[in-house]
């Protein structure tokens, strides 16, 4: 099965692997694996760079782990909501993998230069 690689949103600061703006079933009855990595938060100190290294830990693993659960590890789709569609950008273009096919961000923030 193709993988969704989910990362949730809440700001850098909260939110959890678990919650979605949509239903997770829409995908898993497309025939779509969905896989979604919990992340350390900047609320704990943590920063947007370890986030990248933990998410990047993550795909790794997923990888690791596919044939075993019947995903395709070769076919994968990062996804993610505001804050984790930023950081699903940043880590699908730093990953530089043939893997990775697609990114769907739903309001992230892809440039920062209205942010100043």
């Amino acid at each position: 099965a193709p993988i969704i690689f989910y990362v949730h949103g809440g700001g850098w600061a909260a939110g959890d692997k678990s919650k979605t703006c949509f239903s997770i079933g829409y995908w898993l009855n497309r025939g779509y694996a969905f896989v979604s990595p919990q992340y350390s938060l900047v609320s704990y100190g943590y920063t947007v760079w370890d986030m990248m290294a933990e998410l990047k830990a993550a795909f790794d693993f997923v990888k690791d782990i596919a044939e075993e659960y019947g995903m395709d590890s070769g076919n994968v789709v990062f996804m993610g909501e505001s804050a984790g569609g930023h950081l699903s950008s940043l880590v699908a273009y730093a990953l530089h993998d043939s893997a990775i096919k697609g990114l769907v961000v739903m309001y992230g923030f892809p440039d920062w230069v209205y942010y100043k």
